[in-house]
């Protein structure tokens, strides 16, 4: 009997050899699966893996430069929307907008330093002195490395009455304007360091940055603004000194109509006991 049950054995196991038979061993998942796929799938999600791996870590290290494009288009066109609603006159967007701006990557560093400025700037022709001084302070050195660019500054210092910085900083604006030759910039800087001498009770002190605005553009409407301030400190000559030249050099229209009637104010103020 048990001869013959391993005849039996040894046959089936002789026909599933053949392939005639079914497998003894194994599950129906083990059947389905083709020779080597397994191996072949497992082999293609470690390599999955190791991408996925390396994207996170090149990521982390420099995620920043790999959205730099996608953020310098951004900042790009919120700065842009920014310059039109200033050009409305929709300072309060423009300002939001410029610090939107401000948050992402600029490609031009100057287009950055000019979108911190702006915000600065704007500040200043809100009277929002003391903010457009903190959006100054902000910005790095060489974002004011021009004398266009310390206009606002120095306006804003002086304006919330910050007269040390003001003047500190008002000397540098004129060095840079007087290196670059721009006539504008030293009649403006000229003014106010003037402005702050007088206002500090230095009016002598301010004499010199006033004449350096009447020699440098006699037909500038400061010389206006600077002779009424003269007379009010009673310095009349000077005063009138301002007005004539301006009066000489002034063609007929508003600003001359303006300083004439200056002109009569300050002579008649001047012969006030």
């Amino acid at each position: 009997m048990a001869n013959n049950e391993e005849a039996c054995l040894s046959e089936k196991t002789s026909h599933v050899e053949q392939g005639g038979g079914v497998a003894l061993e194994g599950n129906a998942d083990d059947r389905a699966v083709p020779r080597g796929a397994r191996t072949t799938l497992l082999a293609i999600a470690a390599i999955a893996f190791i991408f996925f791996i390396g994207f996170v870590v090149a990521y982390g290290v420099y995620g920043e430069r790999l959205t730099s494009g996608v953020d310098a288009t951004c900042a790009r066109a919120a700065f842009e929307a920014g310059k039109k609603m200033e050009a409305l006159g929709n300072y309060d967007r423009a300002v939001a907008l410029f610090r939107h701006a401000m948050a992402g990557h600029f490609q031009d560093k100057e287009r950055q330093y000019m979108c911190g400025r702006s915000i600065g700037e704007l500040y200043v022709r809100m009277g929002r002195y003391a903010e457009a001084v903190e959006a100054y302070k902000k910005l790095p050195p060489e974002a004011l490395d021009s004398a266009g660019a310390l206009t606002g500054y120095v306006s804003a210092l002086h304006h919330d009455s910050r007269y040390g910085e003001a003047e500190r900083l008002g000397k540098e604006w004129l060095r840079k304007a007087e290196a670059c030759a721009d006539v504008q910039q030293r009649v403006w800087a000229n003014h106010t360091l003037g402005l702050i001498c007088h206002e500090t009770g230095r009016t002598r002190d301010a004499l010199p940055y006033f004449r350096a605005v009447r020699t440098i553009d006699p037909e500038n409407r400061a010389n206006l603004d600077i002779a009424r301030v003269l007379s009010q400190a009673g310095e009349y000559r000077e005063a009138l000194e301002h007005v004539d030249i301006l009066l000489a050099h002034a063609a007929p229209g508003l600003l001359h109509t303006e300083a004439t009637e200056l002109r009569s104010q300050i002579l008649e103020a001047s012969k006030r006991p």
